[in-house]
């Protein structure tokens, strides 16, 4: 069984959690990057959340036709998470 854990992180919190659950469940972990670096403006990240905005990803390079199961971790700032699935997927 294969397994492929896609995260995204901007302060390292879900990468952290991420890479330990690759770890435990002996899967796959690739990070997803933003389409521009937000450097250390964790502050404008916040108002996205909060007013909706998503951000922009660059394309996750994976191989889905051998992954049994696809984990999508993203942090939730302001009740919202910067990214849904239907972002992930458009790509």
């Amino acid at each position: 069984m294969k397994i492929l854990i896609a995260f995204y992180s901007l302060t390292g919190h879900t990468e952290t959690l991420a890479k330990a659950l690759g770890e435990r469940l002996e899967a796959t972990v690739v990070r997803i990057e933003p389409a521009i670096d937000p450097g250390q403006k964790i502050g404008r990240q916040g108002m996205k959340a909060l007013f909706g905005q998503k951000e922009e990803i660059k394309p996750v390079l994976a191989d889905l036709a051998e992954v049994d199961h696809l984990v999508v971790m993203t942090p939730v700032w302001s009740f919202n998470c910067l990214l849904t699935p239907g972002d992930i997927s458009r790509e």
